[in-house]
């Protein structure tokens, strides 16, 4: 479960945001309610929220003001801007802050912010891994594996277009939004042959993605993930639908 901070001055949109949508159903938890940047602020240093949500015209120290103290001591924090439709021209600024999720209070809808919860949600999943790994794996394979990882989830989950957009833009995927093909390939002997041939199963694996990738350079629009030992899934993107005898010669390409 992630935490929120609001840092809002106004009651009814602090009311609207708590009880638009079930923040728990999508891995939130409000912890703080904070009426001004200055308090907001104070609250962070004793408790740091995984995301910020911020008005930025406040009374004592405005959310800017806020998020630049927060920002010189959590480079990495997400924060989300809520801002009303005539004060938009701030974006500017929450731009050169490294800010890009915003909610506009006279316009804003369950959706949308649902929406900007999925994208902080996979941001903060991604953050997460890379910690995670970093510390357990040379430069060489970190980000490959943290790629791989991400990967794995984009394909668990049941996204919407702008979440794909998300996830295509944050880890550079070559893939786009027309149809998604999905092979499944299996490695046969696979223990046999990493053992007979191979140091160490991540030169193994390396091998066979490039492998793969070397199929891919004729359509540049798709991905590979290791998913099991000796599991790999390749993904396409098309322009149309596939045939099944297209399928199966892509296949045998393969193999």
């Amino acid at each position: 479960m992630y935490t929120v901070m609001i840092v809002e001055d106004e009651l009814p949109a602090i009311e609207i945001l708590k009880s638009s949508i079930n923040w728990s159903e999508v891995g939130f938890e409000i912890v703080a309610i904070k009426k001004n940047g200055k308090e907001g602020l104070a609250q962070y240093k004793e408790n740091q929220a995984d995301l910020i949500i911020t008005d930025i015209q406040m009374p004592l120290m405005d959310g800017l003001e806020m998020v630049e103290e927060v920002m010189a001591i959590n480079q990495g924090q997400r924060v989300v801007i809520l801002s009303c439709h005539e004060n938009f021209h701030f974006a500017k600024r929450a731009m050169k802050l490294g800010i890009d999720h915003y909610l506009i209070k006279d316009l804003m809808t369950p959706t949308e912010l649902l929406g900007v919860l999925n994208e902080v949600s996979f941001e903060l999943e991604l953050q997460k891994d890379r910690r995670r790994m970093k510390g357990i794996m040379d430069d060489g394979n970190f980000e490959r594996e943290v790629r791989n990882v991400a990967l794995k989830r984009f394909i668990e989950k049941d996204i919407d277009e702008a979440s794909f957009d998300n996830y295509v833009n944050n880890l550079g995927l070559r893939l786009t939004k027309d149809y998604l093909h999905l092979m499944l390939i299996s490695i046969d002997d696979y223990k046999r042959i990493g053992e007979t041939n191979y140091k160490d199963t991540n030169a193994f694996h390396d091998e066979l993605r490039d492998l793969m990738y070397q199929f891919l350079d004729s359509n540049p629009d798709g991905e590979v993930i290791h998913i099991g030992e000796d599991l790999y899934l390749l993904i396409k993107s098309e322009s149309h639908t596939v045939s099944k005898s297209k399928a199966m010669r892509t296949a045998r390409r393969i193999g």
